[in-house]
């Protein structure tokens, strides 16, 4: 990428160099999945009004399954699939390095405001690695036995002490800093073993003393939602419902990501059955768990999406797997609009900016963006590929997202150029990420 790049004309460089200067890119853009351990969704950045330019598209290889990242200096990272690796970029799409796992990588990493990023993989290991790609430690929350499961593919959630919250594929919820886990991995709430794909990542407060998360009971209908101290992992509420199934046959539960406006205690959650086609979307009191609705809504289609919150508070905004995305009152928990995509299904969260402008990608490879009364801003038709995760926000309003065919692209406002699409030099990996990053 980097001699792609010189190859551009010095004064299409400086064009790009000087507009993500102009942008005062935070030293936090979007630290993780959803924009910060709440997974709030939301950016006081504020998206073009109208139909931006692709100003690069980078080649990456392998499929990226998760969100991109933005760090400090604007520095912007992604997964990649069964490619086993995490890229690093510039804010100008050009390569910064690469750190190969040693298993496949789905889910987004996550910054820490040093610049040092945590990335999971599916041999359960969870990495940190400093911003020059080298690797600081690993850790690993299985045996060596394959049958354990306890393989990560939930995207990380960065602890305000430097570490880090990681549900993995089966069993348990784990706190770990300095390649250590804080407490032992939590397996069992208020007594009852947990029995569980944990595929969502964990919501934490931005105090980092509670730590929430979606379950599936043990005959898998019914909807649960735990919150343990994060210091120590003990228990401190326990919600559980089975919601008002009315479709025929045996409902399998799906739970999407957790939200938490910390400004009105509320948590957002959307539980999804997959015979049934349906979910329904909860609202609980974080400080105590109870059901602040009277009623779960019923969206009458299934989402593994996380809400996203309005900047008010006052609506939270779902993709559901119909094609649609649904805004819903957060007073009230009834619907306020929806949109059609068009799309078969749309299995990615939305984001939400400054303004309350909504933007999600779909499964045709398209991204939207919405005004807050559900109003089509402006639409970009993509290559056709797939964007299976949210889009990032960063400083400047510019949006950040990537495709499964392992495109990273980057498109906002008042770019003079188009940059034109550039690949990923070949080069091999670093050996299962115990030698030096891939630069």
């Amino acid at each position: 990428m980097r001699r792609a790049l010189q190859n551009l004309r010095p004064a299409m460089v400086m064009a790009l160099g000087a507009a993500l200067a102009a942008s005062g890119a935070a030293a936090q853009e979007w630290a993780c999945v959803q924009h910060d351990a709440q997974h709030s969704g939301r950016s006081e950045s504020v998206v073009t009004d109208t139909a931006p330019l692709v100003a690069w598209e980078v080649e990456l290889g392998g499929s990226i399954f998760g969100s991109p990242v933005i760090g400090p200096a604007g520095a912007i990272a992604v997964t990649t699939g069964n490619a086993g690796r995490l890229e690093v970029v510039t804010a100008t799409g050009q390569s910064l390095w690469s750190f190969g796992c040693h298993d496949a990588t789905f889910a987004a990493p996550a910054f820490q405001a040093d610049g040092s990023l945590f990335v999971a993989d599916r041999a359960g290991y969870i990495y940190r690695i400093d911003s020059g790609g080298n690797l600081l430690w690993e850790y690993r929350n299985t045996a060596a036995d394959p049958r354990a499961e306890r393989r990560f593919v939930a995207a990380l959630t960065p602890a305000p002490d430097g570490g880090v919250y990681a549900a993995d594929w089966l069993h348990s919820l784990s706190w770990v800093r300095q390649g250590a886990a804080q407490f032992t991995p939590v397996n069992q709430v208020f007594g009852v073993w947990i029995k569980d794909y944990l595929s969502v990542p964990v919501c934490a407060d931005g105090a980092g003393e509670r730590l929430f998360y979606p379950l599936r009971a043990t005959h898998y209908e019914r909807f649960q939602v735990i919150c343990l101290d994060a210091q120590d992992g003990s228990d401190l509420w326990f919600f559980q419902d089975l919601p008002p199934i009315t479709g025929p046959g045996y409902a399998t539960l799906q739970c999407g990501g957790m939200a938490l406006d910390e400004v009105t205690e509320r948590l957002y959650v959307a539980a999804s059955y997959h015979d049934w086609s349906g979910s329904f979307l909860y609202c609980l009191d974080a400080a105590d768990g109870a059901a602040l609705w009277p009623e779960p809504l019923d969206l009458g289609s299934g989402s593994y999406a996380t809400p996203a919150l309005s900047p008010a508070g006052d609506a939270v905004y779902l993709p559901l797997l119909n094609g649609s995305l649904q805004a819903v009152s957060t007073t009230s928990g009834q619907p306020l609009w929806s949109y059609d995509s068009g799309a078969e299904m749309i299995v990615g969260s939305a984001v939400v900016d400054g303004a309350g402008k909504i933007i999600f990608g779909d499964m045709s490879g398209a991204l939207h963006c919405l005004d807050a009364q559900g109003n089509l801003l402006w639409r970009d038709s993509g290559d056709g590929t797939t964007i299976a995760a949210a889009p990032a926000i960063a400083a400047n309003g510019d949006l950040l997202c990537g495709t499964t065919s392992g495109k990273l692209k980057r498109l906002g406002a008042g770019w003079k150029y188009r940059c034109p699409t550039r690949r990923r030099p070949q080069i091999s990996r670093n050996g299962g990420g115990k030698g030096p990053a891939i630069q």
